[in-house]
């Protein structure tokens, strides 16, 4: 399980979970990815930035995911067509 608490933060009832079940294994996945990914010999001075900033923008799309549930009436959803 990932954990979402920022420093200092000691009360977990008062934490929302950010992700769907779904989205919070596909968030693993890409640690897993990045961690092993990192592990390998790299093949060209632009590997390890073009790397992070692919995982990055998977990231970005994840987090979007949570701010158009939070705010529907403000960020399109295809998925109730606003």
């Amino acid at each position: 399980m990932l954990s979402f608490l920022r420093q200092g933060d000691t009360n977990l009832n008062i934490m929302k979970k950010p992700f769907t079940k779904q989205e919070e294994e596909i968030m693993g996945l890409l640690v897993e990815a990045h961690n092993k990914f990192v592990e390998m010999e790299q093949m060209h001075p632009d590997d390890m930035r073009e790397w992070v900033d692919g995982i990055h923008k998977c990231q970005n799309v994840l987090k979007g995911r949570v701010v158009t549930r939070d705010y529907p009436d403000i960020f399109y959803n295809s998925a109730v067509g606003k």
